[in-house]
């Protein structure tokens, strides 16, 4: 293994050039002279040393790098590229013409991406790289036809005869042709041709209906109509090389001479009056109900109320993060028995779902703004302890190392001593207790890191992000596999004991996890697409808000949150985060009751309209439960002393009611509900044509890799039927006069996506 010295690590250090070892001053202990030392072992790794003890993990966290940076090894695209050379290079542009990535054809006929490094090499991938067309500063500057073609080995094939072409970066496929390339060809005079197969075809008509309207006028050239003998497959590119470039530009000539520009078809728009039509029923209707703040207590239920207002954001965002608030205040210090053989832990997993642009960061630090003044007065309170504690656990250190020194030395008797004296330290030691900086909260961080923090912090933390970032972590952005039993542990208080070569094992006897995080629709719809996550039950975890969208109907001069609210808000998270209360938190008779019927209630449920999300739906009486007695716990002073009331219950079974029926409204955005998923594929191909109309023949080759037979498809046609997307239809005759089935799209479906894209454009 070797190491690739390109790697940020390596970059940071100055391991590059053929440099492999370096001195850094330590970040951790305020270095005034380097006594850091940075090499590259035999084995490729990055070995890092601070000569007055620092933690390696404490050090890459201060430079903002993690464990994994020490073992990253050369990027799998440059090991592919020893055994595979390259055999063209297309790169792409900004529109001033400067590099921005290149995509590489290997002789393997793989497919890789590099972006330049800054240094003369390269970096294997394209983060943060944006998408532009192929060829993007003449496309800008055309002033005559550009073609758009299906790769840019097409496009290089009619460059050379002196016309303007471009193409994606991906080729065909459904969902390949992005916004960000019809934007770029605005007002353009375009002339798309697709490979002669059925995904061409169907890519061709795609991008001919995502830039009609934008580009100045549209021709969808068939290559058939000129060479009616071209293969399956066949491209622009097989019919230069088969007529030669002089007769296939001729060719192509006339083709563009005789097509016409491309117009939606109306006919049977025309014969399908829109007043005969139903307003199509929308996949993401929004019919879950608000979030009952009132059940909230009453400090937090007001700054949820006024924090809404304020930030002109749906108060069911604000909401459902309160629960993790009060997660991350109780659940180090409490658990609830709801019978001598079932017991839950208080921590939560709360996520609010909004687009970008819905104020979300501005949500989280308002409720989280005084757990953050707390954990700062706690731990300036306890600096001087912790820094007494910290040179206590290192002067007991050396002293072993000196006992271990003298017993070596010793003879005879005093050997014996010397060893007793080295036994009783090291017993010492390994009682000794240590004391950390007081944390509630992190941010984005790694699943090892995250064991570390916990450990540090008595088994309970807290997760904080209005970015998502926790999500790329879970799936494996700092490990080559998703690892997140730290999460699934964590939810569930089950021990966590890791073991790892070099450095302390972690022993977690209660783990208490909680999260408070703001994520974008796309990395929801991410988490279902994981197999891992749904099938090892991470997502029936987390408690859902799919947040109603308040823009466009913003006030622009909001109401402040009053001062007594913020003053408020803040006592009450002061109170409950001091108090000092520890131990098991009980239902009252009346609350048992009530929390039975609950159960049987979401029994039902299980078999019926929660079948499709069982995972989460299993959870949803211990989701209940855990915030009747945050409930409970906020309220009084001494909650294991008191029980939980069946009012109290009544409340959690509220905000329970809400949050069923908001993972049903998430899970149908993850594509849970896998009818409604089909049926929204079925759409998408039919509008990919750019027509209302197509037969069912022709539907179910656009669709063969989805379903296995016509009949397969029915069934969602029906679907697409009943919500007035659709309708069936025989139209004239069709082979040996046998009625045409046809498929029409409803036009009040067409009118509602013009108006969205002109209100876009």
């Amino acid at each position: 293994m070797t190491i690739n010295q390109n790697n940020g690590l390596c970059s940071y250090l100055g391991l590059v050039g053929g440099v492999t070892s370096v001195k850094f001053r330590c970040p951790i202990h305020g270095d005034k002279k380097a006594s850091g030392t940075a090499s590259i072992g035999k084995d490729g790794r990055i070995l890092i040393t601070c000569h007055a003890g620092c933690r390696i993990e404490d050090i890459l966290e201060a430079w903002g790098f993690s464990m994994r940076d020490l073992f990253q090894e050369d990027n799998k695209s440059e090991r592919k590229q020893k055994y595979s050379p390259i055999v063209a290079t297309y790169p792409y542009h900004d529109a001033e013409g400067n590099l921005l990535y290149e995509k590489v054809r290997r002789e393997d006929k793989s497919f890789t991406q590099r972006r330049p490094d800054g240094s003369g090499g390269y970096i294997y991938n394209r983060q943060g790289v944006p998408h532009v067309l192929y060829r993007l500063p003449e496309v800008l500057q055309a002033d005559s036809w550009v073609f758009i073609v299906e790769g840019e080995k097409d496009a290089n094939t009619i460059t050379k005869t002196g016309f303007v072409s471009t193409t994606g970066e991906n080729g065909a496929g459904t969902g390949k042709w992005l916004p960000q390339y019809t934007e770029q060809l605005r007002g353009k005079h375009c002339l798309i041709i697709g490979d002669h197969d059925a995904v061409g075809q169907a890519y061709a008509q795609e991008v001919t209906n995502a830039i009609h309207g934008v580009a100045s006028s549209v021709k969808l050239l068939d290559l058939a109509k000129v060479w009616p003998e071209i293969p399956e497959h066949g491209d622009v590119s097989d019919m230069f090389q088969a007529k030669g470039q002089d007769n296939a530009l001729s060719l192509l000539l006339d083709l563009i001479n005789t097509t016409p520009e491309w117009e939606p078809s109306m006919k049977l728009v025309q014969r399908e009056e829109t007043s005969v039509w139903e307003e199509p029923i929308p996949f993401d209707t929004m019919d879950a109900p608000d979030f009952p703040i009132e059940s909230l207590p009453a400090p937090m239920a007001a700054l949820v109320n006024a924090l809404a207002e304020s930030t002109q954001t749906p108060p069911e965002m604000a909401g459902v993060l309160a629960l993790g608030v009060m997660a991350t205040a109780h659940q180090s210090k409490y658990d609830l028995e709801v019978t001598t053989d079932w017991t839950e832990p208080l921590c939560l997993y709360t996520v609010a779902i909004a687009p970008p642009g819905e104020r979300k960061s501005a949500v989280i630090s308002s409720l989280t703004k005084p757990i953050h003044a707390y954990e700062a007065l706690r731990r300036e309170a306890e600096a001087v302890e912790t820094e007494q504690n910290r040179t206590e656990r290192s002067m007991l250190e050396q002293r072993i190392e000196s006992a271990k020194k003298s017993a070596v030395k010793a003879k005879g008797e005093n050997a014996f001593i010397a060893q007793q004296e080295v036994l009783e330290l090291v017993a010492e030691l390994a009682e000794f207790k240590d004391k950390h900086p007081y944390r509630l909260l992190v941010d984005d961080i790694t699943p090892e890191r995250l064991t570390d923090v916990m450990d540090t912090q008595g088994g309970s933390i807290s997760i904080e992000s209005a970015e998502g970032g926790l999500f790329d972590s879970l799936s494996g952005r700092y490990d080559k596999s998703a690892n997140f039993d730290i999460y699934l542990k964590g939810h569930a208080g089950d021990p966590i004991t890791v073991d790892r070569m070099g450095r302390k094992a972690n022993h977690i006897k209660n783990p208490k996890l909680s999260m408070i995080l703001t994520i974008q629709p796309e990395v929801l719809t991410g988490l279902m697409d994981n197999a891992t996550f749904r099938g090892r039950g991470l997502c029936g975890r987390f408690l859902y808000a799919m947040c109603k969208s308040k823009v466009g109907r913003r006030d622009s001069s909001p109401p402040t949150i009053p001062f007594e609210v913020k003053e408020n808000y803040k006592r009450f998270i002061e109170r409950i985060l001091s108090n000092q209360g520890t131990g098991s938190i009980r239902l009252s008779q009346e609350a048992q009751k009530l929390r039975i019927t609950y159960s049987e209630l979401i029994e039902s449920r299980l078999g019926n309209e929660w079948e499709h999300m069982r995972d989460w739906g299993g959870k949803a009486v211990g989701a209940m439960l855990r915030i009747a007695a945050l409930l409970h716990a906020s309220a009084v002073n001494n909650p294991t002393e008191i029980p939980i009331s069946s009012e109290t219950l009544t409340e959690a079974v509220k905000i329970a009611e809400f949050l069923g029926d908001h993972a049903m409204v998430s899970y149908q955005q993850m594509g849970a509900d896998e009818s409604l998923e089909d049926a929204k594929y079925l759409l998408r191909r039919i509008e990919s044509t750019g027509q209302d109309e197509i037969s069912k023949r022709d539907l179910f080759q656009l669709c063969r890799g989805k379903f296995k037979k016509t009949e397969h498809m029915e069934p969602v046609l029906q679907t697409l039927v009943d919500m007035s997307y659709i309708k069936e239809v025989e139209i004239g005759t069709g082979e040996r006069g046998r009625p045409s089935r046809k498929i029409i799209l409803n036009p009040l479906h067409n009118n509602h996506k013009n108006l969205k894209n002109a209100i876009r454009n």
